[in-house]
């Protein structure tokens, strides 16, 4: 497959002199495309920031202390970590790989968590959490056996 067929463009009717410029055009097209829609879900982001403030001064929210350094730096890290590369992550996982594999992130995440929490902050799991994570796992499970057709 060649990058017009992978653009579902037809090079014949795009502007341009010869199949290389337009071909250089397409993909022109396609790194634009690219752009605007992490711009627009970086958008998305910030906009929903701004209405959570909003709401939270109507409703008569303050801060009641400033933030710790440790608190300051941990917001660091997930934004470094838990958005810009992840969400970069996983835009290439969604180019590269069938969504229903790109996407288990999700499924996968809370087994991640409570092992971070045993872990990290010495917490214990009853049945019905036990129960839950039997039920995450049959769903990765799921998830990673099917075929793609």
């Amino acid at each position: 497959m060649n990058l017009t067929q992978a653009s579902g463009r037809d090079s014949r009717h795009l502007p341009g002199k010869n199949k290389m410029q337009k071909t250089r055009g397409i993909a022109m097209h396609s790194l634009t495309a690219a752009m605007l829609f992490a711009m627009a879900s970086a958008a998305q982001m910030l906009t929903a920031g701004a209405v959570l403030v909003v709401v939270s001064l109507l409703h008569g929210e303050q801060m009641s202390a400033a933030p710790s350094s440790k608190a300051l730096l941990s917001m660091a890290y997930l934004v470094v970590f838990g958005s810009f590369i992840a969400y970069s992550a996983y835009l290439y996982l969604l180019k590269t790989v069938r969504p229903a594999l790109a996407t288990s992130y999700a499924l996968v995440n809370p087994l991640v968590a409570m092992a971070l929490g045993a872990w990290l902050a010495g917490e214990r799991f009853g049945v019905s959490e036990m129960l839950a994570l039997l039920a995450i796992l049959g769903g990765v499970l799921m998830v990673l056996t099917v075929k793609s057709e």
